[in-house]
């Protein structure tokens, strides 16, 4: 797996770098994201959980540190109330703790609160904790048991009145938020104790045991054995001038839903996160909700229950360089992979701009623009394997543009309903199994709109005003149309499309457009509608797309 991570990165990079030396007219939002006074730091505190000396009682010098994340988080807030910003350095260790930055009061300064690593990756902020003291159970090969302190139960299905009258709801594994790692692997659950098998674990509230099933070569009494406990790791509301960089939050302990780990609320504001990871969370990663002058940078999200990233509310974002992927494992367990679930999704998005991000093998879209999205760039991004579409662009205003990104081998390519003024430019689409570009649903969609401040009002939202311009789309079976349009009103589509420069392709049959159920070729399609007249049916010359490998010697191909 980790050379197929590195071999997947390679070529990810590659495609940028060959795709973004290419021509670029798309207008990009202006988006400046955070700028944090970092020089306004008046004092540092340190953390060390491993110093022999660590004690939250201390003044958390270097040779006296504090012994967890919160007591420094706790310092930090008292500063802030004196008008002194602080830096929290974190030292490597692994920290079973959960921070909590309530609402920035009124009493308190904007100075800012950096919380940072030593060291990046080596700091780890865990929801779990180490459970000890297993038995082995006699006569079966390696299943042990441990007593089981806790009465969590089910939680309650969804009752939004949508889901329900669309027939959304969690089965019963996602219903349980027992999770059990053993030396670092994810051992699935099971809700019956007959259902036990090699790599699960199994709770019985009711006879306070845990029952786990280890792998081969596994010893529960000398393995590490970490159960989640805590949820919401690290929670802001209503902050601003907040620094997180070279964390891991790892193991938080939510019930399955939406809800992230990292969760930013309230009208937060001018916050940055750099050099950071979310990985093996019950639920989501990391998320915003009503923020706005955010940064991210560096920041991998991946191998969580739910979605990477989510947003909602955000205004003036800018990610570069992120990952998503192997996301909704959990949600993979209950066979869930529709609503409120991605490796990112975002809805009510307003001037943002995401770089290179990398969407990888989720079990879920693998990116998601909601709805109410205005004044979106993405450039040099990378989705590829996800069990649905690579992207579903769903009931937004626009615009948005898409540039310089690879999307192959998704269930679906590109999808859409209802979203206007949608700019594809310079993007490789490749043998996506359903389609490449899927563009479908009623004619009219009608949403709310936000603005900062409150402001709402409806608008009606189509398929319309659509540019396709020197993108490389490409079908590897006769089965899978490059365009396959189902909108309902195909003809507004058409006339307010402009579609040129492209190269379409289809391996096994030359028929790769498919309008209203009809299947024609470029030259049809070029007859039809006027589009494409400079646009080819050609063969690109991928090398072997199938195994990420799309150009010769690491050169573009000439289209």
């Amino acid at each position: 797996m980790g050379d197929l991570r590195k071999s997947v990165i390679f070529c990810a990079t590659m495609v940028c770098i060959a795709l973004q030396a290419q021509a670029q007219s798309s207008k990009e939002p202006q988006v400046t994201g955070a700028n944090v006074a970092e020089d306004q730091v008046d004092a540092v505190l340190h953390v060390n959980v491993n110093h022999p000396n660590a004690s939250d009682t201390n003044p958390g010098t270097e040779s006296l540190p504090l012994k967890s994340v919160s007591r420094g988080a706790a310092l930090a807030l008292a500063n802030r109330s004196k008008g002194q910003g602080t830096k929290v350095l974190i030292a490597p260790g692994v920290y079973r703790d959960a921070v909590r930055l309530p609402q920035h009061g009124k009493d308190q300064s904007d100075a800012p609160i950096i919380f940072e690593a030593t060291e990046n990756g080596k700091a780890v902020v865990a929801g779990s904790d180490v459970f000890t003291e297993w038995h082995k159970v006699e006569g079966e090969e390696n299943l042990y048991w441990h007593h089981w302190p806790y009465k969590w139960g089910p939680r309650e299905q969804v009752k939004d009145p949508v889901w329900i009258r669309c027939g959304i709801f969690y089965r019963p594994i996602l219903l349980r938020r027992e999770t059990l790692y053993s030396n670092g692997r994810l051992l699935r659950l099971v809700l019956s104790p007959s259902d036990l098998r090699e790599g699960t674990h199994y709770v019985s509230e009711d006879a306070e045991k845990l029952i786990a099933w280890l792998p081969e070569g596994l010893d529960a009494r000398t393995a590490l054995m970490e159960v989640p406990v805590r949820d919401r790791l690290f929670v802001a509301q209503r902050q601003i001038n907040i620094v997180v960089r070279g964390l891991v939050i790892r193991h938080d302990n939510s019930y399955f839903g939406m809800s992230s780990a990292c969760a930013f609320s309230g009208a937060s504001r001018n916050i940055l996160i750099e050099d950071c990871r979310f990985e093996w969370n019950n639920c989501g990663g990391y998320g915003f909700n009503t923020c706005r002058e955010l940064t991210v940078r560096r920041v991998v999200s991946n191998n969580n229950g739910g979605t990477g990233l989510s947003g909602c509310r955000l205004h003036n974002v800018l990610f570069e360089d992120t990952e998503n992927s192997y996301n909704n494992w959990r949600g993979d367990w209950g066979e869930y992979d529709s609503w409120s679930v991605g490796g990112t999704k975002f809805l009510v998005i307003h001037d943002a701009v995401f770089r290179r991000n990398r969407s990888i093998g989720n079990h879920a879209l693998g990116f998601w623009f909601d709805t109410d999205c205005t004044d979106v760039l993405v450039d040099g991004a990378w989705w590829v394997g996800n069990d649905r579409a690579a992207i579903f662009i769903e009931a937004n205003q626009g615009p948005i543009v898409i540039r310089n990104s690879v999307m192959a081998l998704n269930d679906h390519g590109v999808t859409s309903t209802n979203s206007s003024r949608i700019t594809l430019e310079n993007n490789l689409i490749y043998g996506n199994h359903t389609s490449q570009l899927g563009l479908m649903g009623a004619r009219d969609r009608t949403i709310r709109t936000w603005n900062w401040g409150g402001t709402e009002k409806d608008i009606v939202t189509q398929i319309r005003d659509w540019t396709l311009r020197n993108n490389v789309i490409v079908s590897s079976t006769e089965r899978q149309p490059c365009l396959n349009l189902t909108y309902q009103d195909p003809d507004l589509f058409l006339k307010t499309l402009t579609s040129d420069g492209n190269t379409w392709f289809g391996r096994t049959s030359p028929r790769i457009i498919s309008s209203a159920g009809v299947r024609m070729t470029l030259h049809e399609w070029q007859t039809a509608t006027g589009q494409d007249t400079n646009s080819q049916f050609s063969d690109p010359g991928l090398v072997d797309p199938q195994n990420l490998n799309f150009w010769r010697s690491g050169t573009p191909f000439e289209k």
